[in-house]
């Protein structure tokens, strides 16, 4: 692969430590996704210190570069403001932009460098991702057991998700490794014959995964192969086009009967229409109270990280069905939660007009693809939230930067060398400085998990001690809380301020019952109404069967 020297050498090594992010099966709580994210950030970090340390030919920042610098400062400012966060979510919201800021530079910087080698290195990682998830797939579908520590085990009927746990989110990698083997193949990396199988087994894995996102995608990128087939100038592009797409078509028809004739996924017709359909109830139930509490605070928003607030704002008086959600399942949506119409609009109206200048400059078959790859991530981010993740996040970030370099969407003039060097220098302390808090914070909720169990553990129940992700320690100490009389109203507050950004059933019943034993009985019944409406019904039944039997209690009684 032509480029960077020292870069070109260890790019197979690059892309494969990359592609692990996507098939480690820790996703445990409190924050599923630290271990793919952190693993992530810290091969771009390795593989930006060479780019920038070698690169040559200046490169400036085109729009969307410079809207992330400014956003990544934005949830420090509302911290800085008083707006009631707390400072580890505003910290952590401000690396991921700072970390999409630091990605587009290297897009950009790498593209300037060596054409078309930034998304080498990116589509080959997510290629090799996709490929070997589709073998967990099968082997998850199969019913084999899981290979120690390795592979997830999912249960019988479930979408086949392999190390992702998310079906939609592995139908999206494996899109991406499709148009992977389309950029392989227009570079000369790869014949026609090859890249047609292996996109045939990614769509199997796609099948797989039953994702309707996905499907809206093919159905898009089909479109896009119309549109431009003449500008794309790939004979025989619309004829494979054609047949994966039927292909598609088949296996997803088939499956249903696949898994009846064989017994393989304990498939279930009347249930999964079921699924399907709620699965459709749910989101349109999120967007309609996330609409409902954005109008409650419309100016300034809830502030980044902070959706579960406008949930909790709404749940007592939404007239509709009720949910808990973290994320509105819509980009633009919760870019006005997070900021307020305001800036909200302003920064959607933005990505919208980036949007618009990429896909209509697109001027030859491999921009064709890069702009493909951003379509696949942002149709995807406005029906969930595939961006609020570093493993989508950082790579999209580094396909649209290189895409702005190759489109030549620059503004003003380029930034000295040191300038991108010192930016993913503070990236890189901010990424230890999170990990090393975070590995704290990880053994302590292991301890508390073992609490609530029953089970007798070694681990400390005191919290740690942390630099910057208070946030994870206020509600460890919520958690482990003994309610008691004489609660400062400050502290009321702050155990507010926790489960408004970190909700949980049991941080929901400490909350009401601090409340109960110090004389405000309306928050209290305010906070179990909250609690039965946006939790699962079998935790409501668990705390008010407990809230019944405890004398502390009983003078309050479970609202209605």
């Amino acid at each position: 692969m032509d480029g960077l020297p020292i870069v070109r050498r260890w790019l197979w090594a690059s892309a494969c430590a990359l592609a692990c992010a996507y098939l480690m099966p820790n996703h445990t709580p409190p924050w599923v996704s630290f271990h793919g994210d952190a693993w992530v950030a810290t091969v771009l970090t390795f593989v930006g210190a060479w780019v920038f340390s070698k690169a040559t030919r200046p490169a400036a920042a085109g729009l969307l570069t410079l809207l992330a610098a400014v956003l990544a400062g934005v949830p420090l400012l509302q911290y800085a403001l008083g707006l009631d966060t707390l400072f580890g979510v505003a910290w952590t919201h401000a690396i991921y932009l700072a970390g999409l800021f630091v990605a587009l530079r290297l897009g950009e910087v790498w593209e300037r460098q060596a054409s078309g080698q930034s998304a080498d290195f990116v589509l080959l990682a997510l290629l090799i991702a996709a490929l070997a998830s589709v073998a967990l797939q099968i082997h998850q579908w199969l019913g084999f057991e899981p290979v120690g520590p390795w592979t997830l085990m999912v249960s019988a009927g479930r979408r086949w998700s392999a190390n992702m746990a998310q079906p939609n989110q592995l139908a999206s990698l494996l899109l991406l490794g499709l148009l992977g083997l389309a950029w392989f193949f227009q570079r000369g990396r790869l014949s026609a014959r090859p890249a047609l199988t292996l996109a045939a087994v990614l769509l199997f894995g796609v099948a797989l995964t039953e994702s309707r996102t996905a499907m809206l995608n093919i159905g898009l990128l089909f479109i896009g192969v119309l549109v431009w087939r003449r500008r794309l100038q790939q004979p025989g592009m619309l004829r494979a086009t054609i047949a994966l797409l039927l292909w598609f078509a088949l296996v997803t028809t088939l499956l249903p009967w696949i898994y009846e004739w064989t017994g393989l996924g304990g498939f279930n017709e009347e249930a999964h229409s079921l699924a399907r359909a709620q699965a459709v109830s749910a989101r349109l139930g999120i967007w309609s109270m996330a609409l409902e509490g954005s109008l409650l605070h419309p100016l300034g928003g809830y502030g980044w990280g902070r959706v579960i607030a406008a949930n909790f704002s709404v749940a007592e008086t939404h007239a509709g069905e009720l949910l808990h959600f973290s994320s509105s399942h819509n980009l633009l949506l919760d870019l006005i939660l997070w900021n307020g119409y305001p800036l909200g609009l302003l920064v959607g109206f933005a990505v919208i007009f980036w949007c618009w200048k990429r896909m209509s400059q697109v001027a030859d078959f491999g921009q064709a693809i890069l702009w493909g790859c951003l379509s696949v991530l942002l149709v995807h981010a406005m029906l969930e939230f595939p961006l609020h993740y570093a493993i989508f996040l950082l790579p999209f970030g580094v396909l649209a930067g290189a895409l702005q370099a190759a489109q030549g969407a620059a503004i003003g003039r380029a930034p000295a060398k040191w300038v991108d060097l010192l930016a993913l220098a503070c990236i890189a302390l901010a990424l230890a400085l999170t990990v090393r808090d975070y590995l704290k914070i990880e053994t302590s909720y292991l301890g508390l998990r073992f609490e609530n169990a029953g089970v007798p553990t070694s681990i400390s129940r005191e919290p740690p001690d942390v630099l910057l992700l208070d946030q994870f320690v206020e509600y460890l100490k919520l958690a482990r809380n003994t309610p008691r009389p004489g609660v400062s109203e400050a502290e009321l507050v702050g155990m507010e301020r926790v489960v408004n950004t970190l909700p949980s059933p049991r941080a929901l019943q400490r909350l009401a019952q601090n409340y109960a034993l110090n004389n405000q009985p309306e928050k209290a019944r305010h906070w179990l109404r909250v609690l039965c409406k946006t939790m699962h019904e079998p935790n409501c039944r668990e705390m008010r069967l407990q809230w019944s039997h405890d004398p502390l209690y009983r003078d309050l009684a479970w609202p209605e």
